[in-house]
């Protein structure tokens, strides 16, 4: 898991949307 976005889970602002776009981002990568 990122750090970012595990960041952002603790924080929990924001967190559905970097979710998605953390989400976007591995999927681009992974197909990348």
């Amino acid at each position: 898991m990122p750090a970012h976005l595990m960041f952002e889970k603790m924080n929990s602002y924001g967190y559905k949307t970097n979710y998605l776009i953390d989400t976007l981002i591995t999927n681009y990568t992974f197909i990348y």
